[in-house]
């Protein structure tokens, strides 16, 4: 219900995208609606936990880049994302990573709204795609390493450091969600990956 007044908010607005709030069902297991602690603590850092539309600062942009970085938290402008040929990567499984990152990379005016615009559904032992536990997670350090060089090109990056964090934290996330069999696969891809220098 908030995502119709968040639309009204934007109207007449000069910006790439703005990022909106969300409710998450393991919230609702603890009897709090919201967002999970971890991504409220980032919101809360960038000085933007409240407000119906925040201008984000790019010291703010590099807390909230920190986000999940889900594909529907935000509302884009199109012609941004067409003129930075900007969309969801090639694979199968995370996806939505360098969308997620280059819009935060590219954008020159990103605003930010306290209206909770989605609820997310986590199930753990379901069979959508995102509890899949097979090699195409693998796939990931094509738009690691291309994000990667974006940054490093760009020189003193206020992103590299949070990228840095979270190529490391991904792979970690991904090891858990993945098949034994395919750990040392990961391990050795993630040690070889230019990813790892060039955020650093």
């Amino acid at each position: 219900r908030e995502l119709a007044p968040l639309l009204a908010d934007l109207e007449g607005q000069a910006f790439d995208f703005c990022l909106f709030q969300h409710h998450d069902s393991r919230a609702a297991t603890e009897r709090r609606w919201g967002q999970m602690p971890w991504d409220q603590a980032l919101w809360r850092a960038a000085g933007v936990e409240t407000g119906a539309l925040s201008p984000v600062s790019t010291p703010a942009a590099a807390q909230l880049v920190q986000t999940a970085n889900y594909p529907w938290n935000k509302i884009y402008r199109t012609g941004f994302l067409r003129d930075h040929g900007i969309g969801c990567s090639e694979i199968a499984q995370h996806e939505d990573v360098e969308l997620h990152w280059r819009s935060f990379l590219r954008a020159r005016s990103i605003l930010a709204s306290d209206r909770v615009c989605a609820v997310h559904f986590v199930a753990p032992g379901g069979g959508r795609l995102t509890n899949h536990t097979g090699p195409a997670r693998l796939e990931v350090f094509a738009p690691l390493a291309r994000l990667a060089a974006e940054i490093a090109q760009a020189g003193d990056s206020p992103f590299a450091l949070p990228f840095y964090r979270f190529a490391l934290g991904l792979c970690a996330w991904i090891e858990g969600n993945l098949r034994p069999e395919f750990h040392d696969t990961l391990r050795a891809r993630a040690a070889d990956c230019s990813f790892s220098t060039a955020a650093s």
